[in-house]
């Protein structure tokens, strides 16, 4: 049986150029959280597993760079 890895790419296109690429993306399973800060900030007890490192795609042609939380929100109706 194959291990699961904790990265897997993630195609997108970019908005500026419309070239598509591919970036990485952090399985949600291996994200633990050891403890958290008095401001509610979680330390992961590895930190190469912190899903805020993922969070950013950037464009290698471009170099634009869009949080995925805007591509959600763009995605959406319009409320009227």
């Amino acid at each position: 049986m194959q291990q699961l890895k904790p990265t897997y790419d993630k195609k997108c296109e970019c908005r500026v150029c419309r070239q598509s690429f591919t970036t990485k993306k952090l399985r949600s399973r291996f994200v633990k959280a050891a403890d958290y800060d008095s401001d509610f900030c979680p330390n992961y007890s590895d930190e190469s597993m912190n899903p805020l490192l993922y969070h950013i795609h950037t464009c290698p042609l471009a170099a634009t760079q869009n949080p995925r939380i805007f591509l959600l929100i763009s995605r959406r109706e319009p409320l009227i």
